[in-house]
């Protein structure tokens, strides 16, 4: 692959999805979340479980493999990482999301 990995981390699912990464936070509106977004989230908590079943993937900064958040992309087969400290994802960017490999990679 040509691609340049711009994020790592632990891979909760398999899968891969090309989508445009959204950051989230307990301010961000639910209904701007569509099924192709990649949401990115700066923690595990079960406040964004209204996100992840509107999304195509998952990225998390902080938190453990058997997270509430986790659990919910295992359930529904959504492409996730978690534990992806040290990325350089930006809001909007589409990029590739390999969930088996935990990496995601930025699209040229």
């Amino acid at each position: 692959m040509d691609n340049k990995c711009i994020a790592f981390g632990v891979p909760v699912t398999n899968g891969s999805i090309v989508g445009t990464i959204k950051r989230i936070n307990e301010q961000t509106n639910p209904d701007a979340i569509t099924k192709g977004d990649i949401i990115l989230l700066s923690n595990s908590n079960p406040i964004y479980s209204l996100f992840i079943m509107r999304s195509g993937g998952v990225v998390i900064e902080a938190g453990a493999r058997l997270a509430h958040i986790c659990l919910i992309a295992i359930e529904l087969g959504i492409p996730c990482i978690t534990q992806a400290f040290d990325n350089k994802l930006i809001d909007g960017q589409t990029v590739l999301l390999c969930a088996d490999e935990g990496k995601v990679y930025e699209l040229c």
